[in-house]
């Protein structure tokens, strides 16, 4: 009873906007273990990174410098992968015509993958853009300051 109390107030503790970050993390970190897991018969040595959204999303609620850089590194990957994927999408477009379309013709309609597409990987970059505004703010680098 008292961890759940404990995890409560650790939640409770923190702005609001860390927190979210902190979920999202943690979101990550179960799905990456979920597709470990579930892939694990088929590659016994596949380990997905993302795993360790887990223990950043603790570190995060319980300040810790070391996860929040850990943080930090993730998040840039993801911007740069979203901007790399914007970038890819529109050469695709320009350069390949259809190219996007006759990737995805099996589950989306063609007139519809690129655009979906677009919109999805602009979605990620502009969440791990947001991810990274927030962690790198006055407030929560206060929080994560040492204590004397």
């Amino acid at each position: 009873m008292s961890t759940i109390k404990s995890l409560t107030s650790l939640v409770k503790n923190n702005p609001l906007n860390l927190r979210l970050v902190a979920f999202i993390f943690l979101l990550i970190g179960l799905a990456s273990l979920v597709q470990t897991l579930v892939t694990l018969y088929k590659h016994p040595f596949t380990i997905n990174p993302g795993i360790l959204g887990i223990p950043i999303c603790y570190g995060l609620l319980k300040h810790r410098q070391g996860w929040k850089t850990c943080a930090l590194f993730f998040i840039w990957i993801e911007m740069m992968a979203g901007v790399f994927g914007l970038v890819a999408l529109l050469v695709a477009l320009v350069v390949g015509g259809n190219l996007v379309a006759q990737y995805h013709s099996s589950v989306l309609p063609k007139a519809l993958a690129a655009p979906l597409a677009f919109i999805l990987t602009a979605t990620v970059f502009l969440l791990a853009l947001w991810q990274y505004k927030v962690l790198t703010s006055p407030k929560i680098k206060e929080l994560f300051a040492p204590k004397p």
